[in-house]
């Protein structure tokens, strides 16, 4: 079954998505055991038209394929088509509609939220999940073992420093503003990011 869509790291109860979708299906069809789950992230441009075709500006000979926002396989074998295409510079009428080096929009487009996940205490926090302090300017995310030992992290994304959101499906830290993940320990589970989540101190009044 697919369930609802939302921006990875803007919502601040993954685990609920899972609980509609299964109460759901068994309210409308024979279900036994939930075997498995999953959450997909696609990605998506500005106009939501995929990039794809010949990186001509900056890297000529280079071409990508990106964006497809869920629709790969239509998308794909476009894109497939038109650098197929490029490469041997014949004309596709495509061109222009998948141009990687169109215009891009407005700075300040992107429109990646705050972190979901802000609590005043780490006590707030309960055994088994995360959160983000608020210290001065630092932002620090912290997740708990189950015995409620806590961990400490910087809550700034390493691609371009927007603050982490706790993912409890997944129990994973979320960029709300590019998609980066990170797993509880701060290593990168996928991009853009390409560098771990840095560990911090807690204050000594809050260990």
């Amino acid at each position: 079954m697919l369930g609802p869509s939302f921006t990875t790291g803007t919502d601040g109860d993954v685990a609920k998505r899972f609980q509609e979708l299964e109460h759901w299906v068994r309210g409308n069809v024979p279900a036994g055991e939930v075997v498995w789950r999953w959450v997909n992230e696609d990605y998506d441009t500005h106009d939501r038209v995929p990039f794809a075709g010949e990186l001509t500006k900056d890297a000529r000979n280079m071409y990508v394929a990106t964006g497809f926002n869920g629709w790969g396989i239509s998308n794909g074998t476009a894109a497939a088509m038109l650098i197929a295409d490029q490469v041997q510079e014949l004309a596709n009428p495509w061109s222009a509609l998948y141009n990687p080096m169109r215009p891009l929009p407005p700075k300040g487009f992107n429109p990646g939220g705050d972190s979901q996940s802000i609590v005043d205490a780490i006590a707030e926090i309960a055994a088994g999940a995360g959160g983000v302090i608020e210290r001065g300017e630092k932002k620090i995310a912290v997740w708990k073992e189950e015995d409620g030992t806590p961990h400490a992290l910087s809550a700034a994304c390493t691609h371009m420093g927007c603050t982490v959101t706790w993912n409890n499906a997944d129990r994973t830290w979320d960029c709300p503003c590019h998609g980066s993940m990170f797993t509880c320990d701060g290593e990168v589970i996928h991009g853009p990011a390409t560098d771990p989540l840095k560990p911090v101190k807690l204050p000594s009044r809050e260990t």
